[in-house]
């Protein structure tokens, strides 16, 4: 059994660049996952402290991001359509 996934990844970036969406497409899912990204993502020199919560975060709860969606691709059509509606 092939356990490596192939994924389809972007990145995209919160204007005041302190925030982010990964996307994530498994090429053998149909699911989407959305990932939030709270910080450490951005340009900013963070201090040490700030680095030390970063890392304590990724070890008490597993994962670097605040959450994450997973969508359905009917609910991946829903969602880009109220985007596109929105930014006009």
């Amino acid at each position: 059994m092939d356990t490596k996934k192939t994924v389809i990844q972007k990145f995209i970036m919160c204007a005041c660049q302190s925030e982010s969406i990964l996307l994530e497409k498994y090429c053998n899912e149909q699911e989407i996952y959305l990932s939030l990204f709270g910080r450490g993502l951005n340009v900013k020199r963070y201090t040490f402290r700030d680095k030390l919560r970063h890392i304590w975060q990724i070890l008490t709860k597993g994962s670097p991001y605040t959450d994450e969606i997973v969508l359905t691709s009917d609910k991946a059509e829903e969602l880009a359509k109220a985007l596109t509606e929105l930014s006009r």
